[in-house]
């Protein structure tokens, strides 16, 4: 008899993939679409609901077609997806009232400033474990609120819902107003609303007030897995019927899905920005040092696993700015990896990639992207290897911080994601944060982290940690072997270069100073 199927849904900010696995753990099948971004404004950032709806059920319907997967096979679909981004439907007919708002959209700005007077900057931070800048749900749904005159009106009415993707995607594959489907998320989701206290998996009452939401207009909390969810609707297609057994934030699939090839509870996925993902709970205060609590996932029957987090906001969107969508530079990042190494040693040029602001841990989303130290010698080679110098100092910020919080060594640390194939950026991360990288040649442990949930909630696989999938792929240790002097300098270097950034506003560093960071 031929082992069961689980289904993973990842509904990614510039694509949709599915991939099936059978319960052994053997990739069987897999169907991807692009993502199209619109920018209608200076730092917006949006998506069509619709789109990500008809990406997700054609994703779905390939791979459950494929000649490897047999219909009445499948055990169940676990859904993993973009975080931040919003975006509100009328549920009377299921219908968006709006775009959806990406997790970097600035559009937001004014309004976190807004609220964060008073004192209430800490108290979120310390009440949601993230700071109040552009990034969280929370600010998004404010300025829905007070810009979209669809979702003014609806409120009287009480047609109105502030949903996250995987309570938008879950609500469509159930069926939608059709069969009153629920609204649902996860608190690995919730978690990054700043609504939710991570401690209880509950949403925090006076967040709520201050916000000026009403819990009515959020999606309920349940389980990660552990409890089926509902069937996917689709009379007369092979979806029909297929239990929905998991809803995971993506950075949080993508660990799951890592650590159970490879071992290891800390990873960063470097794709269009970077995320650093590591189990267990942060020493110090978070707003000092400027790293993020945040909830793994919960499991039915139990308390929430808790993890800590930082981001840096453009690393593949920043080399595709140089290459073809921005500035054209160069051909390809392929080019900038063979330019490179022919930059003049010790030239001087250093980019600061804060394209849509400064992420962890400086946490200053008004501050913008510049390239430091050019003279009349500066060539076309130079750009490209300061290109990778600053981006992979940006991501050594993150590493320390997380390092710090943790009060232990990273190493070795799992890397994945489209930008990890650069083997550059991966000596130079490794020689600044001054730690042992794994490069992860399975490049889709998101989507293989959300099937595996789905088995966790089928009770097909025994629970993380405690199975390993055969779709294992190679892997690499890359070892820092620089001098820790030309370490130093390269880091001092590098942040005399990041004051400038700031130099935007009058806030060194956002919620804390440069010389507050540990």
């Amino acid at each position: 008899m031929r082992p069961e199927v689980l289904l993973g849904l990842d509904v990614g900010t510039t694509s949709v993939k599915t991939v099936a696995i059978d319960t052994t753990g053997r990739w069987l099948a897999t169907a991807a679409v692009p993502l199209r971004t619109r920018h209608p404004g200076e730092g917006w950032a949006e998506q069509d609901p619709e789109e990500l709806v008809r990406a997700a059920q054609g994703t779905l319907a390939r791979v459950a077609t494929s000649p490897s997967v047999r219909r009445g096979q499948v055990l169940g679909l676990g859904i993993t997806n973009q975080r931040e981004s919003t975006l509100a439907v009328d549920p009377s007919n299921g219908r968006a009232l709006s775009p959806l708002l990406l997790w970097h959209d600035l559009r937001t700005l004014s309004i976190a400033e807004e609220f964060g007077k008073r004192g209430w900057r800490s108290r979120l931070w310390k009440s949601g474990g993230m700071p109040l800048t552009t990034y969280p749900s929370a600010p998004k749904i404010v300025w829905l609120l007070r810009n979209c005159a669809k979702v003014r009106t609806a409120v009287p009415r009480d047609r109105v819902r502030f949903l996250t993707v995987d309570a938008w995607i879950a609500y469509r594959l159930l069926g939608g107003a059709r069969t009153g489907a629920p609204f649902l998320t996860d608190p690995s989701n919730a978690s990054r609303t700043l609504l939710l206290d991570p401690e209880t998996g509950r949403y925090d009452p006076g967040a709520c007030r201050h916000f000026g939401v009403d819990r009515e207009w959020l999606a309920k909390i349940v389980p990660s897995w552990g409890k089926e969810l509902g069937t996917l609707q689709a009379p007369g297609e092979p979806l029909h019927g297929i239990p929905l057994l998991s809803l995971l934030g993506d950075q949080q699939a993508s660990l799951l899905g890592l650590s159970s090839l490879y071992g290891g509870d800390a990873k960063v996925t470097l794709g269009t920005g970077a995320f650093l993902l590591a189990k267990g709970r942060g020493k110090g205060d978070p707003e000092r040092s400027g790293y993020l609590r945040t909830v793994l996932w919960l499991e039915a029957g139990k308390d929430p696993e808790l993890g800590i987090e930082g981001s840096v906001g453009a690393a593949g969107s920043f080399l595709d700015w140089l290459c073809g969508k921005g500035l054209r530079l160069f051909r390809d990042p392929v080019e900038m990896e063979r330019l490179a190494p022919r930059a003049r040693p010790h030239g001087g040029e250093l980019f600061v990639p804060a394209l849509c602001g400064l992420f962890a841990p400086h946490w200053n989303l008004e501050a913008r992207g510049l390239l430091h130290g050019l003279d009349l010698s500066t060539r076309r080679e130079d750009l490209a290897r300061s290109a990778f110098e600053g981006l992979a100092h940006s991501i050594a910020d993150v590493v320390e911080v997380i390092a710090h919080a943790r009060g232990s060594s990273l190493s070795p640390l799992l890397v994945d994601g489209g930008v990890a194939r650069s083997r550059l950026l991966l000596k130079l991360l490794a020689e600044y944060s001054g730690t042992t990288l794994r490069r992860c040649d399975f490049v889709d442990g998101t989507a293989l982290g959300a099937a595996l949930a789905a088995g966790y909630g089928s009770r097909s696989l025994p629970g993380p940690g405690r199975s390993r999938p055969r779709a294992r792929s190679g892997s690499e240790l890359i070892v820092p072997k620089g001098r820790a002097a030309d370490r130093r300098r390269s880091r001092e270097e590098w942040h005399r270069a990041l004051a400038h950034a700031f130099l935007r506003t009058n806030r060194q560093g956002g919620p804390f100073s440069m010389d507050q960071r540990p």
